[in-house]
Order: C-alpha cells, then sequence, then structure tokens
C-alpha cells in the first residue's frame, strides 16, 4: 500500500509520476521536464514481488501578471509580422487554446494597429481552422466597415450571409451575428432572421432554432472538465484556502443544448404580458427580463415546451397542488432524460461558460477586456442593460455569459468540491421550497471586475427577485447515433473510465460497478486493457424455417 498527501500551495504545483522501473520513471521525469517540472522526491517501494518507483515533480505558479504581460507581448509580436508581410505563423495565435490570452489580445490588437481589413477578409476565405475563422470574424468586426470598398462589402456580406444560415458551427453563426449587427441596420438583420427556419436538433450542425426564433448552441456530451477555481485565481471566494470553489472534475455525461442568449423582454412577455419588470434598468425591449424568481423562469420553460408540442409527461418542472409554480412545485428525478427545456445545470453552465479555457475567464485571466465581452460595473457604469448579442460571444456561441445580467440555474446546486473522481450531477425529486437555495450564474451589469469569473457563484432563494437576475434556456437532447456530431476529439484532458480492479484495490472497490475516471495519458502499474469489437449479425431475414 501506498499514499500521497498534497497541500494547497500559491507558489507550486506537484505531479506524481509512477512506474514498473528505472527507465520508465525516467522517461515519464523526462515528460514532466519538457513542462518545467522538476523532481522533488524519489521513492521505491516493494510488494508482491514487484518494486514500484514513484516521483513527485513540482514547478513554480507563473503569476497571472507575467502571463499576461506575456500574452500581450506575442500579440504585438503577430501584428508586427503581419505589417512586415511576414504572417507564416501569425494566424496559429488566433487558434483557440486552454489558455486564450495572446489570442483575445491579438483580436483586438488589428485595428489599433491599422491592420488593413481586406487582409483579414482574404485570410478568412483560405482558413480552415474553424476557431481561427471565429476570431478572424470578431476581428473584421471591430473594422470599421466604411474600409472597405462599396463592391467588396457587398460581396462580403453576401458571403457571410450564406454562412450565416448555412455554416454548421455556433461561434461562427453567434460571430457573424455580431459582426453582422454592426455593420447592418436592425430591420436589414430581422429580414435575415426571417429567413431561418425552426429546425430541430441534428448530428451535422452545432446549432439549431426553435419555434420562438430563439437560437441554441449545442454540445455533445460526454464532455469532462475541471469546474471551480484555482487558488491563485483572483477575486476567488474564500481566498487561496477556500473550499466554495474548489477545483474538481466534472462529467457531463449527455448532450444538450443551452440558449445562445438571454430570454429577452419581448420573448418573455408573449408568455406573460402583464408581467411587471424594472424598464429603468431594461430601456430597450431586447434587453434580458429581470426581476423573474425562479418560479417564473420554470413556468416559461413549461409554457416553452407546450408551445413546441412537447407532452407534459416530457416536461422539466410540475406545478404544486394548486397547479402553481410557487413553493411546492416539483423538480422530477428524471429530468435530464426528458426532452422539455428547463434552465442549465450549474456544470452545463460553467462548462460553456468557459467554452474550453481554463483561465478564470474564457478570453484570459483578467478585466482588461471586459468591455469586448462582458457588460458589468466598469462597462456599463451601473447604469443598465442592454440588448442581448452587442458584445462578442464566445467560441460555444454564447453571448452574456459573464455579465448583463445575473442567470437563474437549475436547482442542482454545486456539491462535493473534494470529490477525487470526475461527478456526474445527481438527479434527485425535488419539492421546491422557498428556503432553499438556488444557483446564479454569470454576473450583471452592477458586478464589480473580480467576480466576473467563469467559476463565480451565488444563491438566491426562489421567490428572490432583483432588476438584475434573469434566465437563459437549456435542454437535453438526443443526437441521431452515427452523425457527424458523435465525432469527439480526444485530448489530454479527455476521461476514460476504467472497470474492474487491480491488484492493490481494497475489498469495497472489487465490485462490478465500480468505475473511476482518468484522463487520456495517465499510465500506472496497475492498469491494462483487454480487446472488443463489433461484429456484423448474420442476415437471417432470408433463411428458411
Amino acid at each position: 500500500e501506498f499514499a500521497a498527501i498534497w497541500q494547497i500551495s500559491t507558489t507550486h504545483e506537484s505531479q506524481a509520476v509512477m512506474a514498473e522501473s528505472p527507465d520508465d520513471l525516467v522517461k515519464g521525469v523526462q515528460r514532466l521536464a519538457g513542462e518545467n517540472y522538476r523532481p522533488q522526491s524519489i521513492s521505491v517501494g516493494v510488494g508482491g514481488g514487484s518494486a514500484v518507483w514513484a516521483c513527485i515533480a513540482s514547478r513554480p505558479i507563473v503569476a497571472d501578471v507575467d502571463k499576461e504581460r506575456l500574452g500581450k507581448r506575442k500579440a504585438n509580436a503577430a501584428v508586427a509580422l503581419l505589417r512586415l508581410e511576414r504572417d507564416a505563423t501569425v494566424w496559429g495565435v488566433l487558434k483557440h487554446s486552454p489558455d486564450p490570452r495572446s489570442r483575445s489580445h491579438l483580436i483586438h490588437r488589428f485595428r489599433p494597429y491599422r491592420v488593413p481589413v481586406d487582409v483579414l477578409i482574404q485570410r478568412l476565405a483560405a482558413e480552415r481552422d474553424v476557431s481561427v475563422r471565429r476570431a478572424l470574424i470578431q476581428a473584421i468586426g471591430d473594422a470599421s466597415e466604411t474600409t472597405v470598398s462599396k463592391d467588396d462589402q457587398d460581396r462580403f456580406i453576401q458571403n457571410l450571409q450564406y454562412m450565416y444560415k448555412h455554416d454548421a458551427d455556433a461561434g461562427i453563426h453567434a460571430s457573424i451575428r455580431w459582426l453582422l449587427s454592426r455593420w447592418l441596420s436592425p430591420d436589414e438583420n430581422r429580414r435575415l432572421d426571417s429567413e431561418l427556419s425552426p429546425a430541430d436538433y441534428s448530428s451535422d450542425k452545432g446549432w439549431f432554432i426553435n419555434s420562438q426564433a430563439q437560437t441554441f448552441s449545442i454540445v455533445n456530451g460526454p464532455v469532462a472538465f475541471v469546474m471551480g477555481s484555482p487558488p491563485t485565481e483572483t477575486g476567488r471566494e474564500g481566498g487561496p484556502y477556500g473550499n466554495f470553489e474548489t477545483p474538481h472534475h466534472r462529467l457531463i455525461d449527455y448532450s444538450f443544448a443551452v440558449q445562445s442568449t438571454l430570454v429577452t423582454i419581448n420573448e418573455f412577455l408573449r408568455f406573460r404580458p402583464d408581467f411587471t419588470y424594472r424598464q429603468i434598468y431594461a430601456p430597450d425591449e431586447r434587453c434580458p427580463i429581470n426581476q423573474v424568481t425562479f418560479y417564473d423562469a420554470a413556468a416559461y420553460c413549461n409554457w416553452l415546451s407546450c408551445q413546441e408540442g412537447i407532452p407534459e409527461d416530457q416536461w422539466a418542472y410540475y406545478p404544486n397542488e394548486n397547479g402553481e409554480y410557487a413553493e411546492g412545485m416539483v423538480i422530477p428525478g428524471d429530468f435530464l432524460s426528458k426532452a422539455g427545456y428547463r434552465l442549465p445545470l450549474e456544470s452545463e453552465y460553467e462548462y460553456v461558460c468557459r467554452a474550453g479555457a481554463r483561465t478564470s475567464r474564457f478570453y484570459g485571466e483578467t478585466g482588461e477586456l471586459d468591455e469586448h465581452y462582458s457588460w458589468v460595473a466598469k462597462t456599463s457604469h451601473c447604469r443598465s442593460a442592454i440588448p442581448v448579442g452587442t458584445l462578442k460571444p464566445n467560441d460555444l456561441g454564447l453571448f452574456d455569459v459573464l455579465g448583463n445580467v445575473m442567470q437563474w440555474c437549475h436547482l442542482q446546486s454545486y456539491k462535493e468540491p473534494f470529490a477525487v473522481n470526475r461527478l456526474s450531477d445527481v438527479q434527485n425529486c425535488k419539492r421546491v421550497k422557498d428556503t432553499d437555495k438556488v444557483a446564479g450564474r454569470g454576473a450583471h451589469f452592477c458586478v464589480p471586475e473580480p467576480s466576473t469569473r467563469s467559476a463565480y457563484l451565488s444563491r438566491f432563494a426562489p421567490n428572490f427577485h432583483l432588476f438584475a437576475v434573469g434566465f437563459r434556456l437549456s435542454k437535453t437532447i438526443n443526437l441521431p447515433v452515427g452523425g457527424a456530431g458523435e465525432q469527439e476529439i480526444v485530448t489530454n484532458t479527455t476521461g476514460f473510465p476504467w472497470r474492474g480492479a487491480n491488484f492493490i484495490h481494497h475489498s469495497n472497490q472489487v465490485r462490478s460497478s465500480y468505475r473511476p475516471d482518468y484522463r487520456a495519458n495517465i499510465f500506472t502499474f496497475g492498469n491494462g486493457f483487454r480487446l472488443a469489437r463489433t461484429v456484423a449479425q448474420p442476415d437471417t431475414s432470408r433463411q428458411e424455417e
């Protein structure tokens, strides 16, 4: 038997390497050395006739201010190379990665450094990487359309309109929506949106539109990520040693869709025309609805399910004994398997908010670029919300995930922060009480910069309402089997289950249902594999009886 103890450190991070031979241990240490880890301790244990070699390696945690400085330097160097017409390595900086700092700064360097917009348009036509194309569209949208000739502008807008209707990527669809909202009049944009027909989700497209002309981005499950914030994150609740945002692995083992924008005043009033909201904080009907309680949001979800023709037994919420969405309403235990609309779970919300980024915001670590992505206190001056879709979307095609108004989530709370294995969300039948605490995610237009983070969360009673609280929709979906949407690109962070048990497991782990999850690049002395294959069944339809 062996054990390892980690302590939270604000100065160093560590990883363990285990191997069955010194040579294998050296290979593992060399791999970590390539990531700037250095060995701190080496040990060997003998048991059962074989030796187990282990090493703990650590590396200093680089301060966020230094990472931010480096990100800006990379962006500046990329623009300089572009101006020198040596752009071979420039476009790769626009590729999405878990650390988006250089990319985000480069997107906002093109205009002030006077990179001709036609250079970006030409690159967009030639580029094949989806994430680079998203970034290019947003960079072009920052440029003034007057810098492009009228003929070139008309041709480009026609191309964008075609892509807006037909491109399968939700991030590209949303980025074009944002660009056209700046280059075309509201009437022209409404006319374009009217040409988008409501359609059910499919495996070959990453977005769909429902009967209320609301756009949804699709997340093809299963997906896994680290939920919470690292000890060094600025604004972390409880500081480095607080456990409210403790990072832990989270598994979402199903496919789901999330509304790309918040539910607007105009959309909500179709459901409840006499609803009273704070107009002073929402001067335009395209602004997100406010003053809604959790009960109001749940009632809207069921109303929309009814509008879509979804049977009542597939709705995600049941009214109370008086037929009202108030205290006593029920969330069924199998809500994740139902087809009706609902509010996002906290895990769903944080996953789509991060959009693959490990930094505190989907566009970087600090709030320096908030004005482009997040409508919060320093950009709004606490005046009011703004129409949805005004600021740039993230790579999953979602707007206002950090700012404008805070958003109700499903009643499922952030639980078990110290879990060792990747957690799925537990489903339990729940009768809602006014004394319950419901999750609020995102941020709103009066929130200060330290709270504009993907891991930031609040708790409200379900009957609570505020001028800066709204919601967006989510739903579980079942994609057709075998389509392009079933494909998954495996990375080092992709989670895979282990089954069975090995020779050091305790008796309580020797069970048929025992199932730990590990990253794809993990290897130890105690794991192996066996083979399986799919075989074609003989065609018996023509055989004699």
